[in-house]
């Protein structure tokens, strides 16, 4: 009996992990969650010049005072740094903590929801396929990171 638990709870992960859009990066630590209305299972789209929302849900390890974000494109292997949004390029003042507006500083061991709600660059390339890299970075560490497979219209 024991033995076909285990095996369900390994099907259920399986399943979990296969449904989700995102997926880890080589480096940082992955967020505990990862929503969008943009993004199935079968990948993400976004549309330029047009508004994107997602809802990050993460922790840290350690007290940290600023909190920026930084995205990457993948096109052919080759990263391309997404240019700053004006209003998202400080994820403090976005930072939610129990529903309520929190900022920064972080602490460690705590859950922060990171609401993103933006429009889409028009000074973003578009691609089909691509892999895309979320980073919150304090300086230049990378301290949460996650990738997604899509595509900018």
């Amino acid at each position: 009996m024991t033995s076909s638990k285990v095996i369900f709870l390994a099907f259920l992960c399986l399943v979990q992990q296969a449904s989700s859009f995102w997926t880890a990066c080589p480096n940082g630590r992955l967020p505990i969650d990862v929503q969008t209305p943009h993004c199935t299972s079968n990948g993400c789209q976004a549309v330029r010049g047009e508004p994107f929302q997602m809802t990050v849900l993460m922790d840290f390890l350690q007290t940290h005072q600023q909190l920026r974000p930084r995205g990457t494109v993948f096109i052919f292997g080759v990263g391309i740094q997404i240019p700053d949004v004006s209003g998202q390029d400080d994820v403090c003042p976005h930072l939610l903590l129990n529903g309520q507006h929190h900022g920064c500083p972080v602490a460690p061991n705590v859950q922060y929801t990171w609401n993103i709600d933006m429009l889409v660059s028009t000074n973003i390339p578009p691609f089909q396929n691509g892999r895309i890299r979320v980073e919150v970075l304090e300086g230049t560490n990378v301290l949460i990171c996650f990738d997604a497979h899509g595509s900018i219209l």
